[in-house]
């Protein structure tokens, strides 16, 4: 886990300014965290770290979507999280929406795919039929200076 604590600086002086004190800084900077859930694996160092583990991908049953998490191998103040997490997957009106949920992921892949697909596609005829104008517009041009040769002899 990484934590991002930025400072703001005037750029001129090179001094450390108060970002807190201004709105419009503020709304910009924040401080934030980077967590890497499969880094974290046997390397929990801290509270937030353990308790992310609950989220480790290694945990997925066959489905992908019920973790396999034992309630044992974490500490008692995060066991209400993980019950709770337990319950909710339990309840065949949550694993009924996940599947639904899967099933339009799948849906709407496909579709993002045709529709990249197509693009594609049209960008490579939009191409041809510039290069065709071209050679028409080429064409045209030596047409012109035939007929101007042939008026002249």
């Amino acid at each position: 886990m990484l934590e991002v604590n930025q400072n703001v600086t005037d750029s001129a002086t090179g001094n450390v300014v108060d970002g807190n004190k201004n709105e419009f800084i503020e709304s910009l900077h924040h401080r934030s965290w980077i967590i890497q859930i499969p880094q974290l694996k046997e390397r929990r160092r801290n509270n937030i770290e353990t308790l992310l583990s609950i989220f480790d991908q290694d945990n997925l049953s066959a489905d992908h979507h019920i973790k396999n998490v034992n309630e044992e191998d974490f500490p008692e103040e995060y066991r209400p999280i993980i019950r709770r997490l337990q319950m909710a997957q339990s309840t065949s009106e949550v694993r009924q929406q996940m599947v639904t949920e899967d099933y339009y992921l799948v849906v709407l892949r496909n579709e993002e795919r045709k529709v990249s697909e197509l693009s594609k596609a049209l960008s490579e005829k939009d191409q041809a039929l510039s290069e065709k104008d071209a050679a028409l517009s080429d064409q045209a041009k030596e047409i012109a200076e035939l007929k101007r040769l042939l008026k002249k002899n």
